[in-house]
């Protein structure tokens, strides 16, 4: 069970309540219906995000938000959750290393989570799978995209880290979306390393 409907008679389908666990599923038509068919739980491991547990904290001592969107936040920092399962809908696998298993690849945002709002926190075109090591220099502005996929490359970074790691420096990670190309345009202005 992913999901449980509140009303299953309704055309309109709310969400009752839904499995925390991570699936990876298969879409069924089924009719009129579409149904998310769970095929095994996604093995990755949750990962921490950026920073420390003080984000978190924040999250947990703010009033404002329900404590549905303190979870779905909570998650969302560690890479897990809603927001995961919203980049998976947009991402097959690492643009770089072409890695395709989602338990070797980490859930990154764009646009940093101390920059973004709690709706681009979760909002899966703010995210990219990545492999561990391009995470690692997405995340510190040594690498970027351009809309058109083609990767940019800080000239701060070491190049044989480039060679070690088997990475091109003319690499075509594929085209984006428009939603992404937003957050990939506060990327190379505000944390790659242009220079």
């Amino acid at each position: 069970m992913v999901a449980t409907a509140r009303n299953v008679h309704g055309t309109l389908r709310e969400i009752a309540r839904f499995d925390g666990n991570l699936y990876s599923v298969r879409l069924e038509n089924r009719g009129p219906d579409v149904y998310a068919v769970p095929v095994g739980l996604n093995s990755a491991p949750a990962v921490m995000g950026r920073g420390d547990d003080s984000d978190i904290s924040q999250i947990v001592s703010n009033k404002e938000i329900s404590d549905t969107e303190k979870q779905q936040l909570i998650q969302a920092r560690r890479g897990q959750g809603l927001f995961r399962a919203r980049v998976e809908l947009i991402e097959s696998g690492c643009r770089v290393t072409r890695v395709m298993d989602r338990a070797y690849l980490r859930t990154g945002h764009i646009k940093p989570w101390r920059e973004a709002t709690n709706a681009e926190r979760l909002d899966g075109n703010n995210g990219l799978l990545l492999a561990p090591h391009i995470d690692h220099l997405f995340y510190r502005g040594f690498i970027s995209s351009e809309n058109d996929g083609q990767l940019l490359v800080s000239p701060r970074l070491n190049m044989t880290v480039l060679k070690e790691w088997g990475i091109q420096s003319s690499k075509d990670c594929g085209s984006f979306n428009p939603h992404q190309c937003a957050y990939l345009a506060f990327h190379r202005t505000r944390v790659f390393l242009s220079a």
